[in-house]
């Protein structure tokens, strides 16, 4: 199995080898609900509509791996990023900008491990994303988190501010376009 990292020449990403603690990864994959994000995301955001998934990087992990905490289907959990990755193309973006502390970023992803996913907050991400912006619909359950509103807010608690209308909703494909790098 050969990881492919992908590079988009507007964003300045880094290798695994390079990465750090802290650090989101941004990842491409072909299973039915992954191509059901990245068709919704087309719709508005054509150019980053490929990313489907994000992560946070917790930990360098043995054989070159690293821990990784994202929520999923099982819901907030830790994984391994190897696993997780499984040959599709995948971008690393470091938190290197003044003031950011991965440490936090780390500290605030895993104080969320044991959540539940926010299955209610994803489809009405998506129908939204299919309908006109004029229908808008919202289910939430508290407590609760979608992949890339967790790795954006754990983020934002490492220093990586972001002005979200709504960081409970946010896309990777929103992400992708916000990240100022």
């Amino acid at each position: 199995m050969t990881l492919r990292p992908r590079t988009t020449p507007a964003r300045s990403t880094v290798s695994l080898e390079n990465a750090q603690p802290g650090d989101r990864v941004y990842l491409h994959s072909t299973h039915f609900l992954s191509r059901l994000i990245q068709g919704a995301q087309w719709l508005r955001w054509r150019a980053a509509s490929r990313w489907n998934h994000m992560f946070i990087l917790v930990a360098p992990a043995p054989g070159g791996d690293w821990k990784i905490v994202q929520a999923s289907r099982r819901g907030v959990v830790y994984a391994f990023f190897n696993d997780e990755v499984k040959g599709g193309d995948y971008a690393i973006v470091s938190g290197t900008a003044d003031g950011f502390n991965g440490a936090n970023v780390v500290d605030f992803a895993e104080g969320e491990v044991g959540e539940d996913y926010g299955v209610l907050v994803l489809l009405s991400v998506v129908f939204n994303l299919y309908t006109p912006s004029f229908i808008h619909i919202d289910f939430r359950k508290s407590g609760t988190w979608i992949c890339s509103a967790l790795a954006m807010e754990s983020s934002r608690f490492g220093g990586v501010w972001r002005q979200w209308k709504d960081i409970y909703s946010v896309t990777p494909a929103m992400a992708w376009l916000e990240e100022d790098i």
